[in-house]
Parts: C-alpha cells; structure tokens; sequence
C-alpha cells in the first residue's frame, strides 16, 4: 500500500507543478479540460471557455476530495482513528500535523490550482465572440466558476484561516506579482459569500442534463448556509438568521430536493443524483483517471481483496453513539463489521476477537477503482444546519421537531424531547448530525463551530499503536485553540517569504 501511496502522490505532484492535463470525466460534455495552450491566445470558441471550466471541475477527482475530506473531517475528529504506519498520514490522529506534512502541500497547492483555473475562466469568458455561447450560458458560466472558487476558499479559509486571496489568473514570472501575502479570514469570508451571492443570479435550479454534479442555484444556497454558520469571527448582524435564510431557500427550492425514504438508498450505489443529493462528484470505474480510489483505502479486505490497514476505522465512541440510537438503520448504512486477522488493532483485536468496524458509506471497489460517488452536500445536512441555527437562536422546539421529523423519522429513530435548554437541545441536534453524517467529513466542522471541539478532543480515550506484546498508551491530545487550524506548508513558504506561520506551528 505504501508504494502505491508514494506513486499516487509522485503522480499528483506532476499535476500540479508540470499542468499535466486532467482528463475529461464529465460525460455531457465531449470536451478536454484546456491546461496546455496559451490562455491569450486559447479563447476563441464557446467550447474553449467550457474546455476551461471542465478543467477546474476536474479538480474534484483529485485527492482533497477523493479522502482528504474524511481524514480532516472524522480522523482529526472523534468519529475515526487513522492506525496507518505513514508518518504524515498518522499526524492526522495525533493532532500532531507539522508544517513539512506533504499532504497538506498538495491540499494546498490544488486548491489554489483550481482557483486558478476558476480565475482563468472569469477572466476570458468575455473575451468569446462565438455566436454559439450566449449571454445565457456566459452567464452560467461565471456562476459556476464563481461557486467552485468560493468552496476552495471556504475549504481554505476552514483549514488554515488568513491565507492569499488571488482573484485574478497569475501567468507572470515575477515573483513579486505572485507571492502574495496572507488576508485576514474575514476577507476572504467576505469574498466568498460575494462569489456566491453573484452565482446565485446567474445559475439555474436544476442542470439540464439532470446530474447533481454542476453547480446550481440549491448548491449556491446551500454553500451560503454553510458558510454564515461556519463564519468563525463577530459579525454586526444575527448570521443564524442568514443560515436559516439560506437553508430554506434549499429546502423550498423549485428543484425540490426531498430525503430518500430509504436512508441506506445514498450509499447502495443505485441512487446517485438522487432528490436528496444537492452536489456530488460523479467517478466512474471504467476509467481509472476519473475512478474513486477513496474505498479501497477504508474497505475490509474481504471486498477490496487488500490485506493492509485502513485509513479511516470507527472509533469505538461513534460505534457506541450507533448503538445508543433505537434503531441500527444508520449504522448498518455506516459501518460493517469483519474479523481480521492480518494485523492487531489497538482499539478492537484486544476487545472484539479481531472483529474491526470498517467504513461502509462507499462499496463498490472491484480493486482500487471505484465508482462511487461523493457527496459534496445533501438535503439532510442542510436540514440539520437549520435545525442547529434554530436552536441557536433560542427557537429550540422548532429546530428539534425538524430534527425529529425528517432524518430522524426516516431511521425510525426515537424522537428528541422537546423541552431541552439550548446547550442540551444543541448538543442532541450534533449528535443527530454526527449519526446521520459520518464519513462524510462534517465532525470536524461541526465541533470548531459549535466550540466543543477542545472538550471532546480532550476526553477521547485514543491510543497510539500497539501490538500484542506492547500496551495500548492513551493519545493526550491536550487541544488548544492553534490545533483548531493547519499550518501553513512550509515547502510554501520556503516558495513564497511574504508567508507568516499559523501560531503554534514551527518553524515561525
């Protein structure tokens, strides 16, 4: 596993340093992504400017999304554990993440890349005479490069807080054009719901071809919520009015996005681009550039016929958060249990007779590729999100009785109780959204948010690895506020010298 880890990771490096082009995995378009040519002298026809939005949309099928979602958003959490011998992979359940981490450099470097690829695009779409593009499309167009540079600044703005704000395409060689320094988070926070905000007047409801993979008005409503939830800083107005705002706009969109009745539907892999999917990213197993490779690193080996350990295993406190809930709707959905016997688990072969808990929410594999889909956010997040601004809002009835009859009622799942102070009230609502969302990289966001990230990272009973003969020693994680964020790369920094550290990170 190890070398393939290495070879993927050579591979994506070529990508982002060299501009090898991305090959084309949107089948309504027959387009290739534009990466090689000139972009002064590229635009010319409709399909040139489409060739270049393709090319910033192909930028899903590449790691961030593929599973550095579910490591920073349940194994940094308490939802998962990392056992992996990788020392940049293991940092991630350690909290110990150092500014040399490669994975955090191409994190980076692709979501600055398809800024750029989202600025390529806005900056020449005008430029297009061809009769063939309308003012219709050029409009569409704008709007949806302006909601993928929106994600990859909310995403930014989420991981290491102040950070570049480039809006235009850099194709200068002076360094002094292209370095730039790092803006305040509230900057970038306000270019981010500015983005959106536009896209929002210039995108349809629903995409012709009927997929949930292209950036739509609910997908701009739905980001707009998220991001006013997410907003870590004061604010002269009540943002969960703006959340609750924003996630009604989804809930009564004209592309009337409705929960599944059957909850394990989402993950059977037969009901992708679903009503309750709002953006997913769509691979494909029959080619490998556009496949999922996220599954064989989390499945057992009896479906991935790989015998290494897992990236992403259920700690034993969200298995035990499953089996606190009447029903086992959602964890048979979630999770699905082995024997191994290849390797000891720390957590699980001392405990369990080396029978592990596995991740379940992707299930096709057939070796590394897969075609599973990703889901970028569904209704019942944005459900949730509401039910949690709700309460937020002292309106703590309300947002459980959402709760209650949407995700809850769908599993059949005892109702919480009305009644509840605002902390208990809310504590119920993250626990509903822990269950209901787990790998699927939203733990880690819910807890900074809500500020108990520091309290449950400290009682977490982790162990660092441990064999048959070696005692388990329990992780101390002793969580301040500087883990809440990454640190800068310093491979970037060593690039660019107008770069500060995030506190608490070294060197300084």
């Amino acid at each position: 596993m190890r070398k393939f880890f290495k070879t993927y990771i050579f591979k994506m490096m070529l990508v982002v340093f060299f501009g090898i082009s991305f090959v084309q995995c949107n089948d309504f378009l027959d387009l290739k992504p534009l990466t090689s040519e000139s972009t002064e002298t590229a635009f010319v026809r409709k399909q040139d400017i489409e060739s270049a939005l393709i090319g910033a949309y192909n930028t899903f099928y590449t790691d961030f999304y593929v599973w550095e979602g579910v490591l920073l958003g349940d194994v940094r959490s308490d939802n998962a554990y990392n056992p992996i011998d990788d020392a940049p992979l293991y940092e991630y359940e350690t909290l110990q993440l150092s500014s040399s981490n490669m994975n955090l450099m191409v994190d980076w470097t692709m979501l600055y890349r398809t800024i750029q690829g989202c600025n390529i695009v806005l900056e020449n779409v005008d430029k297009i005479t061809d009769p063939n593009l309308t003012e219709k499309r050029k409009g569409e167009i704008i709007g949806e490069a302006k909601t993928i540079r929106a994600l990859s600044y909310f995403n930014i703005a989420k991981l290491w807080g102040d950070a570049p704000l480039v809006l235009t395409q850099t194709n200068s060689a002076n360094p002094d054009k292209t370095n730039l320094p790092r803006e305040s988070v509230k900057k970038i926070y306000e270019y981010v719901i500015q983005d959106l905000q536009d896209a929002a007047q210039k995108l349809p409801d629903v995409n012709a071809s009927g997929k949930k993979d292209r950036a739509t008005r609910g997908v701009v409503m739905a980001l707009l919520a998220k991001v006013y939830a997410q907003i870590p800083f004061d604010v002269p107005y009540n943002k969960y009015d703006s959340v609750i705002y924003y996630c009604n706009e989804v809930i009564n969109s004209p592309a009337h996005y409705q929960l599944l009745k059957n909850y394990d539907y989402l993950f059977d892999g037969a009901h992708y681009n679903s009503s309750e999917s709002i953006w997913e990213i769509q691979f494909s197993a029959s080619n490998p550039d556009c496949a999922n490779w996220g599954p064989s690193l989390n499945l057992p080996p009896s479906l991935t016929g790989s015998t290494w350990r897992k990236y992403c295993i259920p700690s034993q406190d969200l298995v035990n958060a499953f089996k606190n809930e009447a029903t086992s709707i959602r964890y048979n959905a979630s999770i699905i249990n082995e024997r191994v016997t290849y390797w000891y688990d720390e957590y699980w072969s001392a405990e369990k007779n080396n029978v592990i808990p596995f991740t379940y929410k992707w299930r096709g594999t057939g070796g590394v590729p897969s075609g599973d889909d990703t889901y970028l956010i569904r209704l019942a997040d944005i459900i949730l999100l509401k039910a949690e601004a709700l309460c937020q809002n002292n309106r703590m009835d309300e947002g459980v009785q959402l709760a209650n009859d949407n995700t809850i009622m769908r599993v059949n799942g005892t109702p919480i109780p009305t009644g509840l102070d605002k902390e208990r009230a809310l504590d119920a609502i993250l626990n509903e959204r822990r269950l209901e969302l787990a790998f699927e990289g939203h733990r880690w966001d819910d807890l900074t948010r809500t500020g108990r990230i520091k309290q449950v990272m400290n009682s977490l009973n982790d162990y660092t690895k441990a064999t048959p003969s070696s005692p388990r020693v329990k992780i101390a994680y002793n969580f301040d506020d500087h883990l809440k964020l990454l640190p800068i790369p310093q491979e970037e920094r060593n690039r660019n010298k107008k770069l500060t550290q995030n506190p608490g990170y070294f060197p300084q």
